[in-house]
Parts: structure tokens; C-alpha cells; sequence
């Protein structure tokens, strides 16, 4: 494809209409509350990993239009001023066609154009070919082989597109993640980037994979596998230290599971409480893989944070499903250390899964109002291809939209026996009032919703 010393330029798109944290639902994209008031973006932290990877080989460049906030036409700009051989371009589920489109532009520049989505849906690559003319698409962890494949000696983790039909070229994910260097923090070390609950950080990845049954609906498994691999507390020491020599005080944590080994996390927060620099930091996890005294050392270290995956109120739907051993006792006595060490909980929900039903509403309800997490976030699911509930959801006919576009999970696309479209929409919105009561401990407020919701369940 091109020689080495050629110029590699990494692009994130620029996003129109919608704010989009493209590193979610594990770099399948999901959406994010920023708005004016509200600074909400992560930096690209795969394309920085893979950026580092060939920097050796090749003269490498970031361009984030989506933090930037800078049009189509100020990127082809400057990427012609650089002389950019190739480009790498992120793409997301919630912005497939405005990423091909600007895709497209690229190619008309003349440069070779490869796109990054981690996905095997044959849809999704055909759309992707068959609209802008893209050399290749990486669509699995390629950081050991990339430079190979951009010179042309390697195709293992991507696809092509050849006669009408769409070619796959598989690999598995690295096994020692401690043999990839750090992320090329450099390259965007002048670019803000921001996590509302935490200010201005940047993000970090001491672990891939998930394990659990989550499985079935949760593209983290899907992406990352679930086999969990680990980098070792001296390394993620290591990479710390690395950000904090470029000015970086705050790390969001994007783990799926950070402490999935409590005694690994423990020693990661016992070593960030000895750091010369003082940090602030912010993890997610299973409310299973935490104790009091983990919570304890996390706090001493300055960890400000945890989100935690609770899905469903619903606990039979959530022992069976989506988090098997998560129980509402398990979530009371996090929620209670929490607060203990001033350590905010968020909780993450979705509203809509298979078996839910407004019953079930009534019990995540009651969840927030027993456990009154800092913070809540709700969404409704998305049938991503290769999991489970998607081919339950083609099975059962469960799907009312397969715009990509709409996989962003702030509206619905599913709907089931137990709730409809409008029944999910009606849910959520009750349940952010419910929270907003608690928030502001309006006592009486929240008893009166606790009590609209009960009376919308039976009618």
C-alpha cells in the first residue's frame, strides 16, 4: 500500500447533528449528554495505541475533528497541507453515514483511505465499500501486524472488498498486552479532552476482555473477547507516570471491568496513593468486585468514581441475563461504602431488555430509590450483530429499526412482548424525574413519582 517513512495520518471525523463518545460500546460508538454547557469528549485511545505501533516505520499524525469541532472541509485542508499518504478513519455505528461520506471526500483527494471499525457484520462493511472507496477496513485488534498490513505484507484483522464480495481476514487479539508501547499521548497533548464527572483527563486501559454473561446484549465481549487480559500493576504504573510527564493529573479508566481481580486493583490504587504527583481518577466495574476495603484504598488513592453496570432493576431478569450475582444487597452495601469514602456510584441502566416489563420498572425504581447512586445513566439496548439478543431480537421480531444511525442508545430500537417503543420511552423519563427528585432530596416529589410509576405499571 505505501513504503515506509510515508505519512500516516489518524482521522476522527467530524460529527454533525449528534455528540457521540466514539471509544464506547467498545469503539462501536455511543451517545454522550455533551451539549454547550457540558464538555463531554475522550480521546481516541485505540487510535493513539495503534499510532504508536508504527511510529517507527512511519511518520505518524492525529487529527480529532470531532474535539476540534472542525468541519469536512478544514480536515481535507490540512490534510493536504501535510502531504498525508494514508489515512486511518475512525468509524462508528451511530455515525456510519456521515463517517463514509467524509470518508469519501478523503479518497478524492487521491490518498489511500483505510477505515477502522471493530465489527464482523457483512452489512455494515459492505456499506462501507460499497459507498466510498476505502483501501481496507481493520476490524480487529491489529496493533503487532499494522504496519505489515500498510505495506502491503500482512491482511490478518481486515477486510476487503473484491468483486461484489466482502472478504474477512481473521485474528485474534494480543495475548500480552505489555508487549504494545504506550498510547502516543504526544500526538493530541495540546488537545483538551473531558469527562464530566471527572474534568479534564485523559483515559486509560489496564485491561480487555469480559468474562461475565453480560455477553449476550454487551459489545465489550463482543469486541474485546472473553478471555480478560491484564497488563501488570507495574505496568499501568509505568503508563501513568508516562501521561503525568505530559501534564495529564486525571485518568478515566476504560476497563470493562477494572477490578475483575481485587487484589490486582487493590495494589494498582495502593501504587497510585504512592505517586509523587497526586492523581484523580475514575474506573467501571461490577458492583460484585468491590469491597469495603478496596472501595477504602481506591479512595486514599483519589479515585473519585465508579460506574457500575446494573441494567435492570428487574433481579430475577438480572440473575438470569444480565448480571448474575449483582444483587440489590450487593448494590445497597457499594452504595453505603461509597458514601463512606465520598466515592461518587453512578449507575448504569437500560430500559427495554427481553422480559422487562412495566413491573419491572417499578423495581429499578425502587433500586435508585433504596441505593440513591450519585448519578444515573439510561439508555435502551442495541442488537448488536454477533450477540445473542440480536439473533433472538431476528428470531422473535423484536427489531423496529436497523438504521445504524440509530445505535446510539438514546432511542429505541428493540421492542418486545413486555414493553414497546413508547412504553421504554415513558419508562426512562420516569425514571431520570425519580432520580432528579432524589438528587435534590425532594422527599415528597420522589414518594409521588415512586407512586406514578407503581399506578402506570397496573394500567
Amino acid at each position: 500500500m505505501i513504503d515506509t517513512d510515508s505519512c500516516v495520518c489518524f482521522i476522527v471525523p467530524p460529527v454533525c447533528d449528534k455528540y457521540i463518545i466514539r471509544e464506547y460500546a467498545s469503539g462501536l460508538g455511543f451517545e454522550s449528554t455533551r451539549n454547550k454547557d457540558c464538555s463531554y469528549i475522550l480521546p481516541p485511545l485505540d487510535l493513539l495505541q495503534l499510532a504508536a505501533c508504527i511510529k517507527k516505520q512511519f511518520k505518524v499524525f492525529l487529527l480529532d475533528a470531532q474535539a476540534e469541532d472542525i468541519s469536512d472541509n478544514e480536515v481535507l485542508r490540512r490534510v493536504q497541507h501535510c502531504n498525508i499518504d494514508l489515512a486511518i478513519v475512525e468509524i462508528s455505528l451511530p455515525t456510519l453515514s456521515t463517517d463514509i461520506e467524509f470518508g469519501r471526500k478523503l479518497t478524492s483527494l487521491g490518498i489511500s483511505v483505510v477505515a477502522k471499525i471493530y465489527t464482523h457484520d457483512v452489512s455494515v462493511l459492505k456499506k462501507i465499500f460499497s459507498t466510498a472507496n476505502f483501501s481496507l477496513c481493520l476490524i480487529s485488534e491489529v496493533y503487532d501486524n499494522l504496519a505489515d498490513i500498510l505495506l502491503g505484507q500482512d491482511i490478518r484483522g481486515t477486510a476487503s472488498y473484491v468483486d461484489g464480495a466482502i472478504l474477512i481476514n481473521q485474528k485474534a487479539g494480543i495475548e500480552n498486552l505489555e508487549a504494545l508501547p504506550f498510547p502516543e499521548r504526544q500526538l493530541v497533548k495540546d488537545q483538551k479532552y473531558y469527562y464530566p464527572k471527572l474534568g479534564e483527563c485523559t483515559t486509560i486501559l489496564s485491561s480487555k476482555g469480559c468474562p461475565y454473561a453480560c455477553s449476550y446484549y454487551c459489545p465489550y465481549p463482543l469486541v474485546q473477547g472473553k478471555q480478560w487480559r491484564a497488563k501488570s500493576v507495574d505496568y499501568v504504573i509505568a503508563e501513568i507516570k508516562d501521561a503525568i510527564s505530559l501534564g495529564y493529573t486525571r485518568f478515566l479508566f476504560r476497563d470493562p471491568v477494572f477490578s475483575l481481580d481485587k487484589n490486582r486493583a487493590l495494589e494498582i490504587a495502593y501504587a497510585i496513593s504512592k505517586l509523587a504527583v497526586k492523581i484523580e481518577w475514575w474506573c467501571e466495574t461490577r458492583a460484585d468486585r468491590l469491597s469495603r476495603d478496596l472501595l477504602q484504598i481506591m479512595a486514599l488513592s483519589g479515585c473519585k468514581g465508579v460506574n457500575i453496570g446494573v441494567e435492570s432493576g428487574d433481579p430475577e431478569l438480572r440473575f438470569t441475563k444480565l448480571k448474575r450475582g449483582v444483587t440489590d444487597a450487593v448494590l445497597l452495601n457499594i452504595s453505603q461504602w461509597s458514601k463512606e469514602f465520598t466515592i461518587a456510584i453512578a449507575f448504569l441502566l437500560m430500559v427495554g431488555f427481553p422480559g422487562e416489563t412495566r413491573m419491572s420498572i417499578v423495581a429499578t425504581a425502587n433500586l435508585i430509590s433504596l441505593c440513591r447512586p450519585q448519578s444515573i445513566g439510561i439508555n435502551f439496548p442495541v442488537h448488536y450483530w454477533g450477540t445473542q439478543m440480536y439473533k433472538d431480537a431476528v428470531e422473535h421480531n423484536w427489531i423496529v429499526s436497523s438504521d445504524y444511525d440509530q445505535f446510539d442508545g438514546s432511542k429505541p430500537v428493540l421492542q418486545t412482548k413486555g414493553l414497546d417503543q413508547f412504553e421504554m420511552q415513558a419508562a426512562k423519563e420516569y425514571l431520570l424525574r425519580l432520580f432528579d427528585a432524589i438528587a435534590t432530596e425532594n422527599l415528597s416529589l420522589e414518594k409521588h413519582i415512586l407512586n406514578e410509576i407503581k399506578i402506570w405499571s397496573i394500567q
